[in-house]
């Protein structure tokens, strides 16, 4: 299941927190995760998890190789950085020129072939219009739209709502609320303000301040490992979190079960 975490309406919102905190999760439940993203190089993934690159595989290189189909589906992992059990993190990792063209077509291939039961794309971009989020947007299965509680923010993403609906009309979509303050509004009151009823596919996740100690001091899997502990300081960043995950897999569920009535309906023969 390929997943796209995004913000399409604007950067520093907490996309890469919100896409490691779900891989994290994910992992945790016994199943094959890798995060990803659509940029030749992170600045966030690497630093909260103070992966240091010692892959000697140039970017380039490694570029060309997929675009020109010489990677064998089971390989990626081993150009990956490994997290902990069952969590990879996939970066080209490069300040080289790579297009955006050639960046989308590694977008493609991942979608297509990564050997993972979940890959989460961290979209660090802004706008609908670029190459790799197209490609990121073609290849998912359920999009996660992160929003905050900022009324700034809220009002940029109501500029480009009725766009991004067009763009992503086919696939199913969850909304969190990040750095959520209980004390600023509801879910409900929120949607209300994009002229949205519906909010069973809306959640939020807690603002935390271990969040950021953890990020900047290179301890995201700490603070992981915490919240699964049901650490006191971070619990209820673990019912969020769960709440997020299970809406995923029943997402997953649905979506399986339409792709097999639709094959029969493909397969059905003309009287």
């Amino acid at each position: 299941m390929n997943i796209a975490v995004m913000s399409p309406h604007c950067y520093g919102n907490g996309t890469t927190t919100v896409a490691a905190l779900i891989a994290a999760t994910m992992a945790k439940q016994n199943t094959k995760v890798c995060l990803t993203h659509v940029t030749a190089k992170s600045d966030s993934i690497f630093t909260y998890y103070k992966i240091l690159n010692n892959n000697n595989t140039d970017a380039i290189q490694l570029t060309k190789l997929i675009r020109t189909g010489g990677m064998q589906k089971n390989s990626l992992p081993n150009y990956c950085k490994n997290i902990s059990d069952n969590y990879d993190v996939f970066s080209l990792d490069t300040n080289a020129n790579i297009s955006e063209m050639e960046l989308a077509d590694v977008v493609t291939y991942i979608a297509k072939n990564a050997p993972y039961d979940y890959v989460i794309f961290d979209v660090d971009e802004k706008g609908l219009d670029k190459p790799t989020v197209k490609a990121v947007i073609d290849g998912a299965d359920c999009i996660i739209l992160v929003l905050t509680q900022s009324i700034t923010e809220i009002n940029k993403f109501k500029a480009i709502k009725s766009e991004f609906i067009s763009c992503t009309r086919k696939v199913p979509k969850i909304v969190v609320m990040n750095k959520y303050k209980n004390s600023l509004g509801t879910l409900k009151d929120y949607a209300a303000k994009l002229g949205i009823k519906d909010t069973k596919h809306w959640h939020y996740i807690h603002d935390n301040l271990n969040i950021t100690s953890c990020e900047n001091t290179g301890q995201l899997r700490l603070l992981t490992d915490e919240i699964r502990k049901r650490n006191g300081e971070v619990l209820e960043l673990d019912a969020d979190l769960q709440k997020i995950v299970r809406d995923i897999i029943a997402t997953k569920r649905y979506m399986s079960r339409k792709r097999a009535v639709n094959s029969m309906v493909e397969e059905e023969p003309n009287e």
